[in-house]
Formats: structure tokens, C-alpha cells, sequence
């Protein structure tokens, strides 16, 4: 079976030959720059300085070389732009505070911010910002809830003929070159969480106070996203798996919202757009959020969403035997393998191994399943927990899973 076959069947809700894996398939399951060059390293793999392709969670490209040594079934159709307008072209060096040496996108020329931090400017405004010894560039945008904007004179982003061009021939190229599962990087904002980066007070106000506003706004942005998706899958969408989407509505201990405020406000913005992918192509929707979103789940999957990640087990009532027994008919899991917060970057092998087969033999069940960590791989995680992680999905993730 190939990948592709195997990741079709898992978010389709059936049992392949094994249980997918993951690592690089999306900018939400990957591996910061740092740890991915210290995992070549301890590998004993070439010492090409890691490419940096996400500026923002300063992510690593994964190379063939370790989607072959994990057997990785995914992988990603990125944009031509990543964040902060930095196309991914034209690769030059740069050195972490951590002393990893890594290659930065071309347009990459960050300023001193005069704390021995960094700051990413755009046409003269900053945009970004790493702090001394950081090690991600955090957003400082004002997006458009907080800025709490014009809705007529507002205008989302279209895709230019440029960027669509881009896809249709790097999408080509990896189905016919490849036999990975391909998941499309489509995601153009977020409905909650990111439009109200800026101003959250105001944001989270303007949802109970001004709703003919918020949902002006919403519908603005929707018949956005859904022409965007129009251009985009008749682009690329013949070589895609899955369409990719995220939106943060938890924190550790619960929901950002309540639930009832996302099912009658925004839900029905993101159904809208998700029946229009239904409807129009063949292709799933991936749907990321991170935090405790348990009682969001059932609205998510009457929104029409296929696939859920990353399944933050550690956050409150995300059990994963809880989420599988509930949800497990009606939604594909895509994550949840092991807990990047705490078991692998501060485990032993042993422990990582142990909760690894747990998720496996939980989340696997059946099917309808794609292993993967708890979001990306953090920067100082130990090479030898990465290796076990991986290494026990593949060893163990064979069906029927014991």
C-alpha cells in the first residue's frame, strides 16, 4: 500500500496495512529548526544546514532523507509566501541564539531591536519580533477584529495568478514524482483567534456587543475564502488529500468561547466554506485547533469538518479513549501521538515509547487514524526521544494493532 493509499483510507475513517505517519506534512506537524538539526545530526545524516520554511515557528523543512528513515506517509503543498510576506526562495545563512546555523528565506533581513532581540519589518511597520535567546519571531499585526476595520473599505487577500501557477506545478509535481499523501496548505486566517491578534479585548467584546458587525465582517471574509478556494482547487486540487484550515478555540483548561457563542456566531461561517469544499471537490477538511476544545468538537464536525488535529491530549477533557468512543465514527484524528509539552521533550525513550503504543492502540483503533505529535516538535527535544516516537509508530502501528 502505498502512502497515499494508506493517509486516503486513515481520514476516510477506514483501517489501512498500518497507521500513517506524520512529520512535515503541514506547518502544524512539524519540527523546529534546532531540534531537527540536532536529530540529523545524532542520525549520523548530511550536515546541509536546515531550511528554515516557517519563519514564524521557525520550522525545518523535512528532508526525504527523514521522511525515508521514519516512514512518513505525508507531505506538504506549501504556498510560495510564507509568513510575514517572506517567499520561499532564494536561501541564505543566518545562526539561532542557540548557535544552530540554518538557512532563511532570501527576503529575510531582520533589524536589531536594540535588546539583542530580532524584529521583522514590512514596508517600513514591524511585523514581527524574537526576543533575546527566543526562539520563534511571534506576529504583531493588527488584524482585522482588532483593528476593528471598515467592513466596506476592507479588502482579504485574493491569490495572484503568480502563487496559483506556483501550485499547479509544484502539486504536479509531487503526485507524479511522489507517492506521499499531499496535504494542501490552504488556510488563509482564522475566523476566532487570529483575527482578534492586536486587540483580543476588543475582539471578544465586539462578539457579544456588536454581532451585525462581526458577522458583516464574516461574510466579507468567507466569500473571500471560498473564491480563494475556487481558484486554489482548480490550481492544485486534483493532486490534494486533504485541505488544511486552523483556528485556535482552546486554552489548556477549556474553551476560548463558549460553545454556544461558536455554534449560533461562527460556526456557521466555516460551515459555509466547508460545504462549499464538500460540494466541490473530493477533498477533506483538516481542521486545526489546539487547546481543550472537547465541547466544540460536535459543532466542528457539523461544520463538515473531516479531519481534527492536533488532538492536545494533555489539555482538559481531551482523553483520548473519551475523544475515540465519542468521536471516533464521525471524525479522523490526526496528531495526538505524543505530548510535546511534556513526554517528549522531557521524557525518557522509555516513557515516550510507553505513551506512543498507548496512543496508537487508542486512537488507532479501527482506524481512522493519522500518528503525529501533540502539534510541532519543540526546539529542545532530545534526538533520542524523536527516534523512539517515530521509531514505535512505525514498529507498532501494523493492523490489527495489539
Amino acid at each position: 500500500m502505498t502512502s497515499r493509499e494508506r493517509v486516503r483510507l486513515a481520514i476516510s475513517l477506514q483501517q489501512p496495512d498500518r497507521v500513517p505517519i506524520d512529520l512535515g506534512g503541514s506547518v502544524l506537524t512539524g519540527i523546529s529548526a534546532s531540534a531537527y538539526a540536532r536529530l540529523k545530526d545524532y542520525l549520523g545524516l548530511d550536515r546541509d544546514k536546515p531550511r528554515v520554511y516557517d519563519v514564524y515557528q521557525m520550522l525545518a523543512q523535512v528532508e526525504e532523507s527523514v521522511r525515508k528513515r521514519f516512514g512518513v506517509d505525508a507531505i506538504a503543498l506549501d504556498r510560495l509566501e510564507g509568513p510575514f510576506g517572506l517567499r520561499r526562495e532564494g536561501w541564505k545563512p543566518w545562526r539561532m541564539f542557540d548557535g544552530t546555523e540554518v538557512e532563511m528565506p532570501g527576503g529575510f533581513n531582520p533589524v536589531s531591536d536594540g535588546k539583542g532581540g530580532w524584529v521583522i519589518l514590512r514596508e517600513g511597520k514591524k511585523v514581527a519580533q524574537m526576543p533575546a535567546d527566543g526562539y520563534y519571531f511571534d506576529p504583531v499585526d493588527v488584524m482585522p477584529g482588532g483593528a476593528h476595520v471598515d467592513v466596506e473599505s476592507y479588502k482579504p487577500h485574493l491569490m495572484s495568478e503568480e502563487e496559483l501557477d506556483f501550485l499547479h506545478r509544484r502539486g504536479k509535481a509531487l503526485y507524479e514524482n511522489t507517492e506521499y499523501a499531499i496535504l494542501g496548505a490552504f488556510s488563509p486566517g482564522e475566523l476566532f483567534f487570529g483575527m482578534g491578534r492586536g486587540g483580543y479585548d476588543k475582539w471578544m467584546m465586539s462578539l457579544l456587543t456588536e454581532e451585525d458587525w462581526v458577522m458583516a465582517l464574516y461574510e466579507k471574509e468567507t466569500d473571500a475564502w471560498i473564491e480563494n478556494l475556487r481558484l486554489y482547487t482548480a490550481a492544485c486540487g486534483e493532486y490534494l488529500e486533504a485541505v488544511v484550515f486552523a483556528d485556535d478555540l482552546g486554552t489548556q483548561k477549556g474553551e476560548f468561547i463558549s460553545p454556544n457563542l461558536f455554534r449560533n456566531l461562527i460556526a456557521p461561517y466555516y460551515k459555509k466554506v466547508f460545504t462549499w469544499v464538500h460540494e466541490h471537490t473530493e477533498l477533506k477538511v483538516f481542521f486545526h485547533s489546539c487547546g481543550s476544545i472537547y465541547h466544540m468538537i460536535p459543532h466542528l464536525i457539523d461544520c463538515g469538518v473531516d479531519v481534527l488535529n492536533p488532538v492536545q491530549c494533555s489539555a482538559a477533557n481531551m482523553e483520548p479513549g473519551q475523544l475515540k468512543r465519542e468521536f471516533g465514527g464521525k471524525i479522523a484524528f490526526w496528531g495526538g501521538g505524543v505530548d510535546t509539552q511534556k513526554t517528549l521533550p522531557f521524557g525518557t525513550p522509555e516513557e515516550v515509547r510507553e505513551e506512543v503504543e498507548e496512543r496508537l492502540r487508542i486512537l488507532g483503533e479501527g482506524g481512522g487514524y493519522v500518528f503525529a505529535a501533540v502539534h510541532n516538535v519543540q526546539q529542545r527535544t532530545p534526538p533520542e526521544n524523536i527516534l523512539a516516537a517515530f521509531d514505535t509508530a512505525l514498529e507498532a502501528g501494523g493492523y490489527p494493532l495489539e
